[in-house]
């Protein structure tokens, strides 16, 4: 599960690696929380191992958020796959960023 702009970088990983056992759900507004649609989708995927992926450290963005109310709307548990938590959201240089993405996203499918 994800927002934004990294949903199309999950997508691309996906299609690019042939990886057919993954569904990426994007939500598009994230307050309020979908009611409806966040609890089905957790049926719909009943063994799946629940994830919020996003490109901010982990102590920004919305995980936090996540965190605190998902697992109560689906009644079950969610991880979060992120940068490492940081004082500054961007890590200094393009190259930098580049590979942290690269990782970030590797991770999610991992």
């Amino acid at each position: 599960i994800c927002s934004g702009k990294v949903y199309f970088d999950l997508l691309a990983y996906r299609d690019a690696n042939n990886i057919t056992d993954t569904a990426i759900v994007r939500l598009e507004r994230i307050y309020p929380l979908p009611g409806v649609s966040l609890p089905a989708m957790a049926k719909q995927y009943p063994d799946a191992d629940l994830r919020w992926v996003q490109e901010e450290p982990a102590n920004q963005g919305a995980w936090s958020y996540i965190a605190l109310n998902v697992p109560t709307l689906i009644n079950r548990g969610i991880s979060c796959v992120s940068r490492s938590a940081s004082s500054a959201p961007a890590v200094g240089t393009h190259q930098r960023h580049e590979e942290d993405q690269k990782a970030l996203i590797e991770s999610a499918f991992n």
